[in-house]
């Protein structure tokens, strides 16, 4: 996306970016652990609670952290008027906000479908649950390849075009 705008190295933050990382990286397999193996009585509400609050927060720290640096770097752009860029990270900011809207909707839908499916009665509907979350990861990953193929095109018409 250009050497101007992205650093080379995350200069004092590595080892709080690793520790976070790894921070997260545990809380969430020790969820999915928790969540997979064993029975649904295993585990009681408060120690599930204990197991999902720091994924959950995580996940809202980090998509604060996302687009707080991705208002940094259009800020930044937008001084130096490197137009496409700054519209390919306007397109990138839009789509990673509509895959975090989304997000939330789902969230909501799941918390009504395990309420209402206290017994696991419509199992045969759940695996929807976790497949909207490959899908949309999915999306996203062919949108950003989308945006990423289309912006060299158009950097290469827009060279062409100036010869």
């Amino acid at each position: 996306m250009g050497y101007g705008v992205v650093r080379p190295t995350l200069g004092g933050l590595t080892s709080k970016v690793i520790m976070v990382g790894l921070t997260f990286f545990l809380a969430s397999k020790a969820l999915e652990l928790v969540e997979n193996v064993g029975t649904v009585n295993d585990v009681s509400g408060k120690a599930r609670l204990f197991l999902v609050l720091p994924v959950a927060f995580l996940d809202a720290f980090f998509i604060l952290w996302i687009f707080t640096s991705l208002n940094s770097t259009l800020n930044k752009l937008q001084v130096k008027r490197m137009t496409v860029k700054l519209d390919i990270y306007r397109k990138f900011t839009n789509a990673l906000a509509v895959a975090v809207i989304l997000s939330v909707f789902w969230i909501c839908y799941e918390l009504y479908f395990e309420a209402n499916d206290a017994y696991n009665e419509r199992w045969q509907n759940a695996w929807i649950i976790p497949a909207f979350w490959q899908v949309l990861s999915f999306s996203l990953l062919c949108i950003m390849c989308f945006m990423g193929t289309f912006s060299e095109f158009h950097v290469i018409c827009l060279f062409r075009g100036s010869r």
